[in-house]
């Protein structure tokens, strides 16, 4: 009965599986094998350029959330899902592309641990089914280690929150303040690193930062500070920083991108105006030696003296 079904049915049902039951469904026989690899190329491209996002989502239990046309949607789509610009990272408990300053400090992606937030809203045990759970024991996006934890996105729990009709949880509670506060080990946990794919160019594209930016804010930016050495001092100098430069130094970009933002990158212009007047400082030094030597040497500054032209 399989092999009798059209092309575009089976293809159909491939790709609102996920990746383990796609992988397991390939091992049942040759047939199958067979179809999936010749029906599926996006399972074969996820695989190919994206292998260690998916191993990532292996590790943190999320594979059988995600349908693999949810996966391969995301994969071609370039942009952040709260901002415009590039995004390098793939945010697991909604599977969003995401980029660095927006998983940092956007509201949009707060986690906590599954015990806190069934706690602070109120939720019944069993709702939790009802949410996407990340468990890890490490940092997905640093790879350090960290205490194993079954994490929630905060903005699903409060939709859930509502949708169960209960009352707002308290707000002057230590609890809800850290909700809405430093979530940053959580989101990093909870965030991998996530290619994109050009369908036009058919290529990978991890992103690129430019150097010419972080050059310019490490020079620019309070000294007194001092450099971050941990991730906690890395985070608490906050988006609120008015620092000329520094935005662009955790921003992302595409290729094609680049040429485009050298026209305004702090660093490349700065470079150019000091080039500039190096290149007026020349002609005009010049300027005044070939004046020098028409008036006392009787000669071009560009022609050797004249009793050294002589001898030849």
């Amino acid at each position: 009965m399989w092999n009798t079904l059209p092309l575009e049915i089976v293809r159909m049902i491939f790709l609102n599986l996920d990746m383990v039951a796609l992988g397991n469904l390939r091992q049942v026989n040759t047939t199958i094998h067979q179809q999936v690899d010749a029906a599926l190329f996006e399972y074969r491209l996820l695989r190919t350029h994206a292998a260690e996002t998916l191993q990532a989502l292996d590790l943190a239990q999320c594979t059988h959330y995600f349908s693999i046309q949810q996966l391969y949607h995301e994969f071609c789509h370039p942009r952040c899902r709260t901002c415009a610009n590039f995004g390098p990272y793939l945010y697991l408990p909604s599977l969003s592309r995401v980029c660095f300053p927006c998983v940092l400090w956007h509201g949009r992606y707060r986690v906590a641990s599954l015990e806190d937030v069934l706690q602070f809203y109120r939720l019944p045990l069993e709702d939790w089914c009802h949410l996407p759970v990340t468990y890890t024991a490490f940092d997905l996006l640093g790879k350090s280690p960290m205490s194993e934890r079954m994490l929630i996105d905060i903005t699903q729990a409060e939709a859930l929150h509502k949708q169960r009709g209960r009352p707002p949880p308290p707000r002057e509670s230590s609890t809800y303040r850290s909700y809405y506060g430093l979530t940053f080990h959580c989101r990093q946990a909870s965030t991998v690193a996530f290619p994109y794919w050009d369908p036009h160019t058919r290529a990978a594209e991890p992103g690129a930062y430019c150097l010419g930016c972080t050059e310019f804010w490490e020079r620019s930016r309070p000294k007194r500070r001092g450099a971050p050495k941990t991730w906690d001092e890395y985070y608490a100098w906050g988006p609120g920083v008015n620092w000329r430069g520094r935005e662009a130094v955790e921003r992302a970009f595409r290729v094609p991108e680049l040429r485009q933002h050298f026209r305004t990158c702090p660093h490349v212009v700065r470079w150019r105006v000091g080039h500039a007047k190096e290149v007026v400082a020349r002609s005009l030094s010049s300027q005044a030696a070939a004046h020098y030597c028409t008036t006392h040497l009787g000669g071009s500054s560009l022609a050797p003296p004249l009793e050294i032209a002589s001898h030849s």
